[in-house]
């Protein structure tokens, strides 16, 4: 089963964007409260790479459609991405 817990995001965050950007990453991917909720959030870290422009992006994307956070990923690895990050 996936990890879409509150502590595996908020490891993923870290390990993603480090100690010096970890609270400015964490309040943007906070910002997004829609549909999805915290796969969609992983995603949008997964995707973003530690560029928090990157991620910013892809959490405003997300309110649009959620489903345009998700498909970067499910493109690359198929619907079981969240197995493959």
């Amino acid at each position: 089963m996936a990890d879409f817990s509150r502590k595996y995001l908020e490891k993923r965050v870290r390990r993603e964007f480090g100690r010096q950007n970890y609270e400015q990453a964490m309040e943007v991917v906070d910002s997004y409260t829609d549909k999805g909720g915290p796969m969609v959030q992983l995603a949008c870290v997964v995707e973003a790479e530690g560029n928090l422009e990157m991620l910013r992006l892809l959490i405003e994307q997300a309110r649009r459609d959620y489903r345009d956070a998700l498909a970067g990923l499910m493109i690359k690895y198929g619907t079981d991405w969240h197995k493959h990050v």
